[in-house]
C-alpha cells in the first residue's frame, strides 16, 4: 500500500472519530473510483453512515466489505450494531415544513448548477422542499432581495428565502438564521460550521438546513435507500433528468438562441465547439492540447463535408482571433463577452453578472441546435451542453479526463487551507 493512500486511510481514520464526515466521505468515493482500497474504502464509508444515522446504509456498505472479505470483523461487528439498533426516529418521517435552503456554491455559472442538481436529488432524499437564493454571493448578479436564479430559470417551487426567514424557522449549521439567510457567505471555506458536507444535511431536526458548499450528485446518489425511486438508476441518468425537468430556462433565453440559430445556422450541418481558455489552462494542463485538438476536428469536419459551419463558444478573445484566422467566414460568434486576458470572467471584477450568465446559457441553448458538439469533459460547460440534448453517439465528443464525475476530497481536505479567505483562489 503506498504512503499516499496510508496517509489518506490514517486521516480518513482520524476524522471519523472526531465525527467529520466530509473527507472520508469524497476520498473513500474516489478511491473505489479507482479500484483502489475497496475493503477499506466501504469499510470507511459505512462508518460514515452510521455517524449520519443512516443505518440501512451502513449495514449494506458493510454487506460490500464481507463480500470482498467474509472475515472481516469491524464490517460483521457494524452489521451487528444497525440490527441491534432497531428503527431510529427517522426526521424524513415528520410532517412537512421541511425546506432546504440552496445558496450559490460562487463559481462557475454551470458549476452553479451542478451544485444545484445534487441539492435537488438531496431534496428528494431528505423530504424537504428545496428553495433556491442565489443571493450576494453569487457572481450572476444576486442581492439579499433577489435571487440570481431568478434571471436565468423558472422556480423550482413557490417559495422564497424571504418565506423561510418570515417565519423565523431554525436553521442548520448553526451559523445561519432567520436574519441572515439571505445575506453574504459566511464561513464557506473556513471558520467554524465551515465545508459543510451534504452528509450533515440528512437527518437534521431543523425545519431549515442551508446548503452553502458544494453538494454533489454523484455523492447523494450513494446514500440513496432503496425505497427512493432512483436507487437503481446511475448518476449520469439522473443527472440529465433533473437538469431537463427542474433547471427550465426562461422562455426569454429559449427565443434568444432560437432567434440566434434563426439566423446563423441556416447554411447546414453545424459543429459547436467549446474551447476554454483563462484559468482552465491552469485547472487542466492538458487543456492546450485538447483545444489544439478541437481545431483539427473543426478542420477535418469541414474539409469532409460533415458540417458547413462552426459555432464557437469561447471565455478568450485569443482563441476567437485565432479561429477567426483559421476558418474565416465559416466560423460563427455570438456577441457574447470574452476575456482579453487569462482571468476568468466569472473572476474578473465589475462585469454584469446577470448578463454573463444570460450570455453563457444562451449560448449553451445555441449549442444544442447545432448538428454536432465537441468540448473538453473537465468543462461543467461542455458537460452540461452533453446533458441538455439527446446526442446521438456519432454527434458529440468530450475529450479529455472525465474529472467532473470523480469525487474530489480536495475541497474537505483540512490539511488544505484556502488562502485565508472564504473562496477559494
Amino acid at each position: 500500500m503506498s504512503t499516499g493512500l496510508q496517509d489518506t486511510l490514517r486521516l480518513s481514520k482520524q476524522l471519523l472519530l472526531s465525527g467529520s464526515v466530509g473527507f472520508p466521505d469524497a476520498a473513500m468515493r474516489f478511491l473505489l473510483a479507482l479500484n483502489t482500497a475497496e475493503v477499506e474504502a466501504w469499510m470507511h464509508l459505512a462508518l460514515v453512515a452510521r455517524l449520519m444515522k443512516e443505518d440501512h446504509t451502513a449495514a449494506r456498505f458493510a454487506r460490500f466489505v464481507l463480500n470482498r472479505d467474509s472475515k472481516h470483523a469491524q464490517a460483521k461487528q457494524m452489521l451487528q450494531a444497525t440490527k441491534d439498533a432497531g428503527p431510529s426516529l427517522d426526521a424524513r418521517s415528520t410532517p412537512q415544513g421541511r425546506y432546504l435552503l440552496i445558496r450559490a456554491w460562487n463559481a462557475g455559472f454551470w458549476s452553479d448548477v451542478d451544485h444545484v442538481l445534487g441539492c435537488l436529488l438531496l431534496a428528494s432524499l431528505t423530504n424537504r422542499t428545496p428553495v433556491i437564493h442565489w443571493g450576494p454571493d453569487s457572481r450572476y448578479g444576486g442581492t439579499p432581495e433577489r435571487s440570481a436564479w431568478d434571471n436565468f430559470f423558472e422556480p423550482v417551487s413557490t417559495l422564497t428565502v424571504h418565506d423561510l426567514a418570515a417565519q423565523k424557522l431554525a436553521c442548520f449549521p448553526p451559523k445561519w438564521n432567520h436574519e441572515n439567510i439571505s445575506g453574504p457567505s459566511i464561513n464557506r471555506f473556513n471558520g467554524k460550521h465551515s465545508r459543510t458536507s451534504y452528509l450533515s444535511l440528512l437527518n437534521r431536526p431543523e425545519p431549515v438546513v442551508v446548503a452553502d458548499f458544494f453538494v454533489p450528485l454523484a455523492g447523494v446518489f450513494f446514500y440513496l435507500r432503496p425505497d427512493h425511486p432512483d436507487f437503481d438508476s446511475h448518476p449520469q441518468t439522473i443527472l440529465r433528468r433533473t437538469l431537463i425537468e427542474q433547471v427550465r430556462p426562461l422562455p426569454q433565453h429559449r427565443a434568444a438562441a432560437a432567434e440566434f440559430t434563426g439566423r446563423h445556422f441556416g447554411n447546414g450541418p453545424v459543429l459547436a465547439v467549446h474551447v476554454r481558455g483563462t484559468d482552465k489552462t491552469d485547472e487542466d494542463p492538458t487543456a492546450n492540447e485538447w483545444n489544439q485538438r478541437f481545431t483539427m476536428i473543426a478542420d477535418q469536419s469541414l474539409k469532409n463535408g460533415l458540417v458547413k459551419s462552426l459555432f464557437l463558444m469561447t471565455d478568450t478573445a485569443a482563441a476567437q482571433d485565432k479561429w477567426r484566422k483559421l476558418f474565416g467566414d465559416a466560423l460563427i460568434c455570438s456577441p457574447a463577452q470574452v476575456s482579453q486576458g487569462t482571468t476568468a470572467l466569472h473572476f474578473t471584477p465589475g462585469l454584469d453578472g446577470a448578463a454573463l450568465g444570460r450570455e453563457i446559457l444562451v449560448d449553451s441553448l445555441i449549442a444544442t441546435h447545432a448538428d454536432r458538439f465537441v468540448g473538453m469533459a473537465s468543462s461543467n460547460v461542455a458537460r452540461m451542453i452533453s446533458l441538455l440534448k439527446p446526442w446521438a453517439p456519432d454527434t458529440i465528443g468530450l475529450l479529455g479526463e472525465d474529472v467532473l464525475n470523480m469525487p474530489n476530497p480536495m475541497l474537505s481536505d483540512p490539511r488544505i487551507a484556502f488562502a485565508g479567505r472564504n473562496e477559494p483562489e
